[in-house]
């Protein structure tokens, strides 16, 4: 039986087949929804760039998408290169009823971070607890001169 492929840098969290399954988390400079229902993503991108002093990243968005969704309420979180959490939170969306598959559910959020340093970070979509994808943010630091301090 072949593999399922998934997108680059999506990684599945191996979770007990009753919870919900992400199948789409990316991190975009702007998303929003049509008339339709449908999400529009623009600007996918896995890196962010901070400029000291002010080490606030820009305001980008994280779109999910989640099957067998009920109402379990979903956690999305940042950890630091060595696990700390930096920012999270809880969403319970509302399943999107334009969509044609009963049980999924797809949102779009802003996001904001203050950066902890340099280094490959992890935005996690989490479940009860269990880590349902992940996906990777290089964080990297350049000064007004564009020197990257190195």
């Amino acid at each position: 039986m072949a593999e399922e492929s998934m997108a680059p840098g999506l990684v599945e969290a191996s979770a007990p087949q009753n919870l919900p399954r992400c199948i789409a988390l990316l991190v975009c400079d702007y998303a929003n929804m049509s008339d339709e229902g449908k999400h529009n993503v623009m600007g996918v991108f896995n890196q962010v760039i901070v400029r000291p002093p002010d080490l606030m990243s820009p305001r980008f968005y994280v779109y999910f998408s989640v099957e067998g969704f009920r109402t379990d309420p979903l956690r999305l979180c940042l950890l630091t290169p060595t696990g700390d959490e930096v920012v999270g939170g809880t969403l319970t969306p509302a399943p999107n009823d334009a969509l044609p598959l009963i049980g999924t559910v797809s949102a779009h959020v802003p996001f904001r971070f203050e950066a902890k340093g340099p280094g490959l970070y992890r935005l996690e979509l989490s479940c009860h607890g269990q880590v349902m994808a992940s996906t990777p943010i290089m964080v990297e630091y350049i000064n007004e001169d564009g020197d990257n301090g190195e």
